[in-house]
């Protein structure tokens, strides 16, 4: 029986379920507006559950039987995590010297430059990095060490170890001691802080897609996805708010008890929606993008800016949704045309090899 179940949730967690690649791309555009438009009730609703929300799907497609060993788990992260990592952060940084070339040649702040590229290996929280959003993958890469580590266990034993590496990363930002976290590489206090969503998502993976799969052949159940997204928006507005703007990359994270309660009611949420636009192709690719998008949407939102400037043009209020709307058009046009650039040329490298 317990090798049939084992077996069950292999097959089920190597399959590609399009709504998942739905709910990246929808965490991802609400990445890529939250960046631009500052507007407090939704900059606040946002960052009250987008990491959460990546952490989660990040732990619903761990699947630990696809490691034969330790070496293979770290070859397969170097690859799919580490690699696009350096190369996005390298880009980042010659990025940000062209502006400070361009702008000003004689005084160029090499010390500046030099910090920016041994942060590439510490990674010590959004506010050091050339690329803020890039802190995410240090991270995520830390939590995966961490959960490899203890995803053999028993279940419940799985859930006792995550809730005391998420009780001591909350410790550690909660300023109850006089302790300097941003000190930490690879922000390991956020990533202690993760661990819980991210094996909360590995944990009810398997109930998360019979869910689903009911939803998509029963139309009370589509009711009840509708219903999901509702409720859990009309409880997470008003908590979010009440915990005010959080930041894991900032180490940020006000109320945790509060802050977790308003990620999981974010993940029902987006879960719930992607599930009723499942075969959304825009939102499936964006989904399957996601990291690209990560990685160039925040130097967009700069290109953007420096352009204004540069060409004398009115630069958008960002606290007004409405003046808000074309940047986050034209953010998305030019992210996914990067991002299709990307994929071209990383398909022609692979056919010359």
């Amino acid at each position: 029986m317990v090798a049939v179940k084992e077996t069950e949730n292999i097959i089920m967690n190597s399959k590609r379920y399009d709504y998942l690649d739905v709910a990246k791309g929808l965490g991802i555009l609400l990445v890529v507006i939250a960046h631009i438009n500052y507007t407090p009730p939704l900059l606040t609703t946002i960052y009250s559950f987008h990491m959460p929300l990546f952490f989660f799907l990040s732990g619903m497609v761990f699947n630990r039987s696809r490691y034969t060993n330790f070496r293979s788990f770290i070859k397969r992260k170097l690859q799919t995590l580490i690699c696009p990592y350096i190369l996005f952060y390298v880009l980042s940084i010659l990025y940000r010297f062209c502006v400070d070339f361009l702008s000003d040649s004689q005084n160029i702040d090499w010390g500046k430059f030099l910090n920016l590229f041994l942060q590439m290996f510490l990674s010590q929280g959004s506010g050091n990095l050339p690329n803020a959003p890039l802190w995410f993958v240090p991270c995520l890469f830390a939590v995966e060490l961490a959960y490899f580590g203890i995803s053999k266990l028993k279940n419940w034993l799985i859930i006792c170890v995550s809730v005391l590496l998420t009780g001591f990363g909350w410790f550690l930002e909660s300023d109850l001691i006089a302790f300097e976290n941003n000190l930490l590489p690879w922000s390991l206090d956020s990533a202690l802080f993760a661990v819980g969503f991210f094996a909360l998502g590995n944990l009810m993976f398997n109930t998360i897609c019979k869910a689903a799969e009911k939803a998509k052949t029963n139309r009370s159940h589509l009711a009840g996805c509708i219903s999901v997204f509702l409720l859990a928006v009309i409880m997470l507005v008003p908590l979010a708010l009440y915990n005010g703007k959080v930041t894991m990359g900032s180490k940020v994270l006000n109320n945790g008890f509060i802050f977790y309660l308003t990620g999981l009611l974010g993940v029902c949420a987006i879960l719930a929606l992607s599930i009723l636009f499942e075969k959304n192709g825009f939102l499936k690719y964006c989904g399957r993008n996601s990291f690209q998008i990560m990685a160039v949407h925040y130097l967009i939102r700069d290109f953007i800016i420096l352009c204004c400037l540069y060409f004398d043009i009115p630069l958008y209020d960002k606290t007004n949704l409405i003046q808000t709307i074309l940047p986050i058009i034209i953010n998305i046009c030019l992210s996914l045309l990067c991002v299709a650039l990307y994929n071209k040329v990383k398909l022609l490298l692979k056919t010359v090899r």
